[in-house]
C-alpha cells in the first residue's frame, strides 16, 4: 500500500525506457494511463485485501463455521472475478489486452512469447488476468461447495 499512494519507490521502473533495458516491449501499453489504471483500482485493490484479513480473522474466531467461510469465500471470490471483469473491459488496459475468444487467447500467447526477449508486456498482462481470473472462479466453486456440502461431523461432539 505504501507503494500505491507513493511513500515508498522501488525504482526499478520508472518509464518506458527502464522496460526497454528489462527486454520487455510495452507496444499498445505504451499509451496506457498508468496512473488514472492505479487510482481507479486503489479502493477495489484495498477492500479484497482487507476481505481476505476479516476471512482469516473470522476463520481464527470461528474455525467450525464451514458456512462463513463459503459465504466469505463467495463474496471474495465474486469481488476479485468482478475486478478482472472490469480490467479485461473497461479500463484503460481492455484494449490492449482484450481478446475474443480461447483461440484468441492462444494465437496472442503464441506470437507474443516466439520470439523471446523482448517480450510483448501485452500478451504477458492478458496471461496474469486470465490465471487470476481463473483463481476467482476457483474461490467461488470453494466457497458453493462449502455452503452447499454438509459440514464435517466433530469428533466427541453430541449429537441432537
Amino acid at each position: 500500500m505504501l507503494w500505491w499512494i507513493g511513500a515508498l519507490h522501488f525504482g526499478v521502473v520508472g518509464s518506458m525506457d527502464d522496460l526497454r533495458e528489462l527486454k520487455l516491449d510495452a507496444g499498445p501499453l505504451s499509451t496506457v494511463d498508468w496512473s488514472g489504471l492505479k487510482q481507479a483500482l486503489f479502493w477495489p485493490v484495498l477492500a479484497y485485501g482487507l476481505a481476505v484479513i476479516l476471512q482469516g480473522a473470522a476463520m481464527l474466531m470461528y474455525p467450525r463455521a464451514v458456512w462463513l467461510r463459503g459465504v466469505t469465500n463467495l463474496a471474495i471470490g465474486g469481488g476479485l472475478l468482478a475486478i478482472c471483469a472490469w480490467v479485461w473491459t473497461a479500463s484503460p488496459l481492455a484494449a490492449a489486452i482484450q481478446v475474443d475468444s480461447v483461440t484468441g487467447f492462444l494465437i496472442r500467447m503464441r506470437d507474443g512469447f516466439r520470439d523471446g526477449p523482448p517480450v510483448p508486456l501485452a500478451p504477458v498482462i492478458t496471461i496474469i488476468l486470465a490465471c487470476v481470473a481463473f483463481s476467482a472462479l476457483l474461490r467461488i466453486v470453494r466457497g458453493l461447495v462449502q455452503l452447499l456440502a454438509p459440514a464435517p461431523a466433530v469428533e466427541g461432539a453430541a449429537v441432537g
